[in-house]
């Protein structure tokens, strides 16, 4: 017999006598039960067939929205307390993927709706780079690759910060693995500033060459003298940076350099020695660390001699941008910050990102109008600790604004007020007052 919406009829497995048979009452809409008979005679199965994946997503997306990183183990759970039945991990993980489907849209669904919302932002965020690429399949667009660059980021790199750009790129996850690239700049507290960022296919040569290309013209970048472009030697994005940007300075992340040194030559001792190296202003001082270097291991000294010094010490940095950075930490920092978002179909990416830097740049905001003074936090934590190491220097006048301070150790240094040089290199690279030159203005009584 079979079921409408005039008559209903439930029955058990064959061989048991369970049965509930209703019909509607002189066609009314209501069902009243005819026949009922409770008596079972089987067991109690461990299927349903009814419980679905379809089914279990729509009635648990709204706990999914609330908790996204909801796992397929208390998932199930959920669904046993509820109704007595522990479905299976496919079905679980199914019904997971079917809700955020529901709550965040679809992944390929999202990737049609890319030119609007596109369209949105440049309208929403006027004078905003917003720049989508797609070749045509068919007769419909394909989505290659987005970048975004918002005009706040653009002026505040422009009004103040420092000349310093960190590039990186990070994998996404999720059923479409493409790449986020990013680009950092330096604020005046030695802070993170987003600058901008692209969704791509793949990190390539091509990727990061239509990537930079884009930057240089949202940051007026005419002539790369005195700009510094910090990278992690990913490959292709050498060439492109040293071709784009044939003046600026190119700096290795010392860490990511260390990860190689490591895969041949492992221990503490060397890894320490590096940094020192890394770490050294002058070049006297740094052939010296060379030479420790050379004591602790021969292979890993000559590993290293083999790498440019004006890649990744100190010693061989200029001083135009007045940063003396030698880890890429500011593309780390973003890449962490956007982490949640990484697993999210491209639109919920986006909108993740674009919401990150929005509070950030509200958070900033609002440290700068609590500040007093005219330096950063961090930047006068660094003075203040010069400031104490100062009171081990002994300085003396050589001339105006001149000065020879000799360190406890016995070695001598000449710093130059009116030139704010020093011949450590220090304040010459960071812009900072180093400890001599605390030393020298301590001498006259002044406020460093």
């Amino acid at each position: 017999m079979n079921n409408d919406r005039n008559k209903i009829r439930v029955v058990c497995e064959e061989g048991c006598p369970f049965v509930i048979h209703a019909s509607s009452v002189s066609g009314n809409t209501y069902l009243q039960v005819k026949t009922f008979n409770p008596t079972h005679v089987c067991s109690k199965g461990s299927k349903n067939i009814h419980v679905t994946a379809s089914w279990l997503a729509e009635r648990y997306s709204g706990q999914l929205r609330l908790n996204p990183n909801w796992t397929a183990s208390s998932f199930a759970e959920q669904v046993h307390q509820d109704y007595g039945y522990r479905p299976s991990r496919a079905t679980v993980y199914r019904a997971r993927a079917m809700a955020i489907d529901i709550v965040e849209g679809s992944y390929s669904k999202q990737y049609e709706v890319l030119w609007d919302y596109c369209h949105e932002l440049r309208t929403r965020n006027v004078r905003s780079t917003v720049i989508i690429k797609s070749e045509m399949e068919g007769d419909r667009p394909r989505f290659q690759r987005i970048y975004i660059c918002f005009a706040a980021c653009k002026k505040g790199f422009l009004d103040g910060c420092r000349h310093v750009v960190c590039l990186d790129g990070c994998h996404v996850k999720g059923p479409h693995p493409w790449q986020v690239l990013s680009a950092m700049g330096v604020d005046a507290n030695n802070g993170m500033f987003p600058l901008a960022y692209a969704y791509v296919e793949i990190e390539s040569n091509s990727t990061w060459l239509w990537f930079l290309e884009l930057l240089s013209g949202d940051l007026n970048i005419r002539n790369s003298h005195g700009y510094v472009f910090m990278t992690y030697k990913q490959k292709g994005l050498i060439d492109v940076v040293d071709a784009l940007f044939p003046h600026a300075e190119h700096r290795h992340c010392v860490k990511h350099l260390y990860g190689n040194l490591y895969l041949k030559h492992r221990g503490l001792a060397l890894k320490h020695q590096m940094e020192a190296i890394a770490r050294a202003t002058t070049v006297p001082w740094f052939n010296a660390e060379m030479r420790k270097m050379l004591e602790l291991s021969k292979p890993a000294h000559d590993w290293l001699a083999e790498k440019d010094p004006r890649h990744w010490s100190k010693a061989y940095f200029k001083s135009d941008s007045k940063c003396d950075m030698l880890m890429n930490n500011l593309c780390e920092a973003f890449n962490r910050g956007i982490m949640d978002a990484r697993d999210k179909p491209v639109l919920t990416i986006l909108e993740r990102i674009q919401l990150y830097i929005m509070l950030l740049m509200a958070k900033r905001k609002v440290l700068c109008e609590k500040l007093h003074g005219q330096v950063g936090p961090i930047i006068r934590k660094i003075l203040e600790k010069n400031k104490g190491k100062a009171q081990w220097c002994i300085p003396k006048a050589v001339g105006q604004n001149r000065f020879e301070v000799m360190r406890h150790s016995g070695r001598n240094f000449s710093v130059d007020l009116n030139a704010h040089s020093c011949s450590c290199h220090a304040w010459d690279l960071n812009g900072i007052l180093c400890l001599h030159a605390c030393a020298a203005i301590s001498w006259f009584h002044g406020n460093p």
